[in-house]
């Protein structure tokens, strides 16, 4: 039983995944269209993920001080 609840939970975030990964390629087209520069969108979402990426390492206890 154990098992299949986590194959579960892995089949329900990678589904998580693909949709995240379909919305921030739908968003980063939109922003390129409205005339803003690749520069500009890779900084953006730089700035969006090291935040996530932190909080979830200090979550996962990899990280003890910030």
């Amino acid at each position: 039983m154990r098992y299949q609840s986590n194959n579960l939970l892995g089949i329900g975030l990678m589904i998580l995944a693909m949709l995240l990964f379909a919305i921030m390629d739908a968003l980063a087209k939109w922003l390129v269209s409205a005339q803003m520069s690749a520069i500009q969108l890779i900084a953006i979402r730089s700035w969006i993920i090291i935040p996530l990426i932190l909080l979830m390492l200090t979550a996962k206890g990899e990280i003890n001080e910030l």
